[in-house]
């Protein structure tokens, strides 16, 4: 195989989503190895890298269960990594949770509320509870988001923000 990942992340998945669900959303791809659930989001594992290609251009963005998908390749620098491992190599241990946000409230919103700041922000997702994640590449951009930016306002909404 080449560098490629066999593993696609995906989020913005409802609370209740079932492996069931995920598997009848992306078995046309191709062979599924795994599928891991956690939360708003979860891993797919393939059995072929190029099927966790398809997978990604076939199925990233589209509408589900009331929201956009986000579907993407997680890092081929952790190939055949175990699903259960946090967040591939790319994201951080730097994490936050958000609340309150609005439902409508996507990925980039949460991220260009903290870009405002320069802080150094890696990964954000959002679910439709109103509840967001932010991950940063240090540990004081972190602090400045819990100490200085918890109770702003987001799209008119004031937000929680608190360690994850």
């Amino acid at each position: 195989m080449g560098g490629g990942s066999r593993r696609v992340y995906v989020g913005n998945l409802p609370r209740d989503i079932r492996e069931r669900e995920l598997d009848e959303l992306f078995y046309k791809y191709g062979r599924i190895l795994d599928i891991h659930i956690k939360g708003p989001y979860a891993f797919v594992t393939f059995e072929d890298e190029r099927d966790a290609e398809d997978a990604v251009h076939g199925r990233d963005g589209i509408n589900f269960a009331g929201g956009r998908l986000r579907v993407e390749l997680s890092n081929p620098g952790r190939r055949g990594a175990n699903p259960r491992d946090n967040f591939s190599g790319k994201h951080s241990e730097f994490r936050v949770l958000i609340k309150g946000l609005p439902r409508t409230a996507s990925w980039q919103d949460v991220k260009d509320f903290f870009k405002d700041e320069r802080l150094d922000v890696v990964f954000t997702d959002v679910n439709r509870d109103g509840v967001g994640m932010a991950e940063f590449g240090n540990q004081e951009d972190m602090n400045f988001a819990l100490d200085k930016m918890n109770g702003r306002k987001l799209n008119s909404h004031l937000v929680r923000i608190m360690a994850s």
